[in-house]
């Protein structure tokens, strides 16, 4: 296997320039605007959004053991109220401009939303069980897929079915729900803000309908692959990446979406056999996968390039979140798990990547166990499960200075 190694260079200059940044095996600049393959040299490999120099006769290194890492206890401010948010979330979203967080309970049938100023909690029942929420492609509205339990609506006969309902992230009001004709997994957007994409969940396979929000149609479905997929959005709006809720797959597709519907599917294999664990984080640029298992691939509209395998962070995580800067990313994961992190579970460890290694080169020790982190500019928040009595939910920020050498102040 060919040793990928991203540096964080960014050059404007032409390809021969690249040549000349590109002064080792394995090291690579980062080019602002993607060539044509005909302007691609030797040893180099042209991505969207990457210059790779490849030396093949370098093997990739084995991912390490986050293990190594000597882990350093950390604390931090807490920002709730001891009790203001129950125990048991589902699925959690950050507001940067309205500083609000976004919790569902699917037991409750409601969303929670702790605005960050006030320390106000507000709740919307929404009539079913709320689980994924994902931003809309303009970051104006927050989408949630609501399951219906035993699917009972009497309007409807007794087949799997759900909604899909819109959160004003300003007035936190929700839109009128829009039948969804499966059971829902997650709503994917689109670049039309009226359209989205719900991914279905199913054993047996994966289904995509796209919905007209404001004129409740349907208006595709399409099955895109044979097993059940979890999905997470890019940020174009145009695409979406799934990862096989089966963890012996070793397989990571991508649909192609526009405002009608599904476009094409594709798939690439991961090396080594290696899985994706089942969930996947996109940069907010949009150039960088990183997988659970901790597998880092470049992204990029071109489909003979898309989803290329680059390194391995060195660690598997419960949740990632990268830096707004993206010079670092931030990981919450189990010190003492496998290799597959169990989600529901949570984690105790916070790790730094550098990303321009990519690699995980520093951790801390949480003191509650965590399933959810957000970066911001100065701070990170970390949503932590209060295991006393009676548990509860509570926000934590921890500021970037204090995390360690490892965190400089370019990652603020």
């Amino acid at each position: 296997m060919p040793s990928f190694h991203l540096a964080r260079v960014v050059a404007l200059a032409a390809p021969a320039a690249l040549l000349a940044a590109c002064l080792a095996p394995g090291s690579a600049t980062e080019s602002l605007a993607c060539a044509t393959d005909t302007d691609c040299a030797k040893g180099l490999r042209c991505l969207t959004h990457y210059w790779i120099c490849v030396d093949a006769s370098i093997e990739a290194p084995d991912p390490g053991d986050p293990g190594s890492l000597q882990p350093v206890p950390i604390a931090g401010d807490l920002l709730t109220t001891r009790g203001a948010l129950p125990f048991g979330y589902v699925d959690a979203v950050y507001a940067p401009g309205f500083e609000r967080i976004f919790l569902s309970y699917g037991a409750e049938g409601v969303v929670r939303v702790f605005d960050i100023a006030s320390k106000k909690v507000t709740t919307l029942d929404l009539g079913h069980i709320p689980s994924r929420m994902t931003w809309d492609a303009l970051h104006s509205r927050v989408l949630v897929a609501l399951v219906v339990a035993g699917f009972s609506e009497p309007e409807r006969d007794d087949t799997p079915h759900g909604f899909v309902v819109a959160i004003d992230p300003a007035a936190l009001t929700a839109s009128e729900r829009v039948w969804v004709p499966r059971t829902p997994a997650r709503v994917l957007p689109s670049v039309d803000r009226a359209v989205v994409h719900v991914a279905s969940k199913m054993r047996d396979q994966a289904d995509i309908v796209t919905l007209d929000l404001d004129s409740g149609d349907w208006l595709d479905g399409e099955t895109v692959w044979d097993m059940e997929l979890a999905f997470v959005p890019h940020t174009s709006g145009r695409r979406a990446y799934g990862a096989p809720v089966a963890t012996w797959r070793d397989e990571l597709v991508r649909v192609d979406l526009s405002a009608e519907g599904v476009v094409g599917t594709s798939e690439r294999e991961l090396p080594r056999d290696r899985s994706t664990c089942g969930d996947l984080r996109v940069s907010a640029e949009g150039s960088t996968l990183i997988a659970r298992c901790g597998d880092v691939l470049a992204s990029g509209p071109a489909i003979e390039t898309d989803m290329t395998w680059v390194a391995n962070l060195g660690a598997s995580w419960i949740d990632l979140s990268f830096g707004t800067d993206g010079a670092f990313a931030y990981l919450l994961f189990d010190q003492f798990a496998g290799d597959e992190p169990d989600a529901l579970r949570g984690s105790d460890g916070l790790g730094i990547v550098d990303m321009s290694l990519p690699r995980m080169t520093f951790s801390h020790t949480l003191h509650q166990p965590a399933r959810r982190l957000f970066a911001r500019d100065d701070d990170l928040l970390v949503v932590l499960d209060q295991l006393t009595l009676p548990p509860s939910t509570e926000i934590l920020s921890l500021p970037l200075d204090h995390l360690g050498a490892s965190a400089p102040t370019s990652a603020r």
